[in-house]
């Protein structure tokens, strides 16, 4: 409704480019390589549940691992449908357990991957049968989920957190890998760090900046 691009095709390539936008801070959240029915993000962040379903009122500021909110596995599941059938998707997050995830009924098989504090990352992929197939995952009620991505095997995905002030104060680049942002008082950004929390960048203001 604000005019933003949600899908183009490059001519060039005959590649498309999807894209997933906060409806109330006009902000990017998320750009993949294909259709914009294919994929899905979502940090809990934004009004914008990135073509997943779940209840709101499961958003909370426990610590999150990127941005400032993250979902409370004590408020329910967190769903999908509407796929294209017989393409493999890849499923990622980050969570405080390792939750069930089912693709109608039957489970996905979760890789574990790096350690972060009381964050992890898994990783499944699964192929479903049917346009209406159901994605639910669900975990125990004390857990946590966050950085939520769904795509296509083969596609290139990345996703940014917001600051309502500041900017983009998190974002994955194409490989998944985090990458944080900080900022002064002021709102000038002054340290990026990688995910394990290594500086790559550092900016310092003096007097008369």
């Amino acid at each position: 409704s604000k005019g933003n691009p949600i899908e183009t095709l490059l001519p060039m390539s005959g590649q498309y480019k999807a894209m997933i936008w906060d409806t109330v801070s006009d902000r990017k959240l998320a750009e993949a390589s294909c259709r914009l029915a294919d994929f899905g993000y979502s940090g809990f962040e934004a009004s914008h549940q990135g073509s997943f379903g779940y209840n709101p009122a499961g958003v909370t500021n426990f610590p999150a691992f990127a941005g400032r909110n993250t979902f409370a596995f004590s408020s329910g599941s967190v769903t999908r449908t509407n796929f294209t059938a017989g393409k493999e998707y890849r499923l990622g997050f980050w969570s405080t357990t390792a939750p069930a995830c089912l693709i109608d009924g039957s489970p996905i098989i979760l890789v574990p991957g790096a350690i972060q504090g009381s964050w992890r990352y898994y990783e499944g992929v699964f192929v479903p049968a049917t346009t209406n197939a159901v994605l639910s995952i669900t975990g125990a009620a004390n857990k946590y989920l966050d950085e939520l991505r769904l795509y296509p095997t083969g596609a290139a995905l990345q996703c940014w957190s917001h600051d309502p002030l500041f900017g983009v104060r998190a974002g994955s680049d194409l490989s998944g890998r985090m990458i944080y942002y900080e900022y002064d008082k002021l709102g000038r950004q002054t340290v990026v760090r990688d995910q394990e929390g290594n500086v790559l960048s550092k900016t310092e203001f003096h007097i008369g900046q």
